[in-house]
């Protein structure tokens, strides 16, 4: 996605938009992380806008790491609106590469440093909940009841439902451990028990006509992933 922000500098605005679109009159792209942190927010659940605080998170997080490297090991690379931007939204990666002493220093004091984590796991954990529940529907809608009840207790009982929301733990590649995408796609952990297998065997149905299995699969994945 690309964000570009109104020229006038007197009532700055922004507007959010797809890769493929040409850039509107009178207003500039932007690839600041910081640009993203200041206008960003309002644009979360609008139409023309994100889906939700994570996707603002990924884009941020993307643009921060683009720099300083996944291990954040090129954090001096960083300007200080950067460095602002992988506190608030990257806490626990920083945590992480860098150790809590200087995740603490870095933010000023440990009350701040604590703030910023309870804001973004409590952020976090509210944009994974309203992912999951667009799971849940989509799968109802073209499962159907029963086969929608069956493949939702099959993810219950993987416990890959309660690994997403509490932890986010999408796959083993990235988390360590098998995660609700590898359950939807039948991979990891999963080649037996997972969904796209369970499509696969006729044990489940998809109810909608012209909907083949790699495209709702794909649709799940992208809801889990990007949040649309």
């Amino acid at each position: 996605m690309k964000l570009y922000i109104e020229d006038n500098q007197n009532l700055p605005s922004c507007i959010i938009a797809q890769d493929a679109d040409p850039a509107p009159s009178g207003f500039t792209e932007s690839s600041g992380a910081y640009d993203w942190h200041a206008h960003g927010p309002s644009k979360i659940g609008t139409v023309d806008g994100l889906m939700d605080w994570k996707q603002l998170r990924d884009i941020i997080k993307g643009l921060v790491q683009a720099k300083a490297g996944d291990d954040y090991s090129s954090w001096a690379t960083l300007d200080d609106n950067e460095k602002l931007c992988a506190l608030m939204y990257c806490p626990t990666k920083v945590v992480d590469s860098q150790g809590y002493d200087f995740f603490v220093a870095e933010c000023g004091d440990a009350q701040i440093a604590q703030e910023y984590i309870d804001n973004y796991l409590d952020k976090a954990e509210s944009s994974r909940k309203y992912r999951y529940r667009q799971v849940v529907k989509y799968a109802y809608q073209h499962l159907g009841k029963n086969d929608g009840i069956q493949a939702e207790d099959d993810a219950v009982a993987e416990r890959v439902d309660s690994r997403f929301l509490k932890r986010g733990v999408l796959n083993s590649v990235e988390d360590g451990i098998g995660g609700l995408e590898e359950w939807i796609d039948g991979t990891g952990d999963y080649t037996v028990t997972g969904l796209k297998v369970k499509l696969d065997a006729s044990t489940y149905t998809i109810k909608t006509a012209g909907l083949d299995i790699p495209t709702f699969i794909g649709s799940l994945k992208s809801i889990v992933r990007n949040g649309i």
